[in-house]
């Protein structure tokens, strides 16, 4: 088993170095990591640093009944997964995926370092739409069975009470980019009454 120390030493350097080898050997796209290879361990060395620190707030929670869920499959969801890998914790871990966690058309610089090694440690990922997770099944398709749509909304509870002034709001919590098509929501306004 993997063993983290608190202090930087020779057993964190092949703990990552086995990690950054573990991840080349299952990445579909082996090319991106030898084109960036300082970069992409550099970057799994901050995230050993963040895990270290993670890990003495997390011994407290029981192991049978806590569950990480992160809202977004970003940098946590690494630091998570090297406690993991390195035996620290056996908590469950759940991420949503958006589609900028994912979508590498969406990312720069192309590719999403260690998706893979996330994707074997992660006990469930949660796209938000159907792209998502037909997405995940198509490049990583040995985790099929750790997808699991869970899209964003509330539950329809009917109208809100009106106002009694004549006001009518409208508000999107979009970021301005094309992908959201923000601009539907002027084209809608154009078939409705207020």
């Amino acid at each position: 088993t993997h063993r983290l120390l608190t202090r930087p030493s020779l057993r964190n350097f092949f703990f990552l170095t086995g990690t950054f080898l573990k991840q080349i050997s299952i990445a579909s796209d082996k090319k991106k990591y030898y084109f960036r290879p300082l970069y992409n361990f550099l970057y799994l060395a901050h995230r050993l640093n963040d895990a270290v620190s993670l890990h003495s707030l997390l011994i407290k929670y029981n192991e049978k009944e806590t569950v990480i869920y992160s809202y977004w499959f970003n940098v946590w969801v690494t630091i998570l997964v090297l406690l993991k890998r390195a035996g620290k914790i056996n908590l469950t871990v759940l991420t949503r995926a958006h589609g900028g966690d994912y979508d590498m058309a969406q990312k720069q610089p192309g590719y999403f370092p260690f998706r893979s090694l996330e994707m074997r440690y992660v006990d469930r990922v949660m796209p938000v739409s159907e792209y998502g997770k037909m997405y995940f099944q198509r490049h990583y398709p040995g985790f099929i069975g750790k997808l699991e749509i869970s899209r964003l909304g509330v539950t329809d509870n009917g109208d809100n009470p009106h106002p009694e002034h004549n006001v009518f709001h409208l508000v999107s919590c979009s970021f301005l980019l094309p992908i959201k098509r923000v601009n539907l929501i002027i084209e809608m306004l154009k078939h409705i009454r207020v």
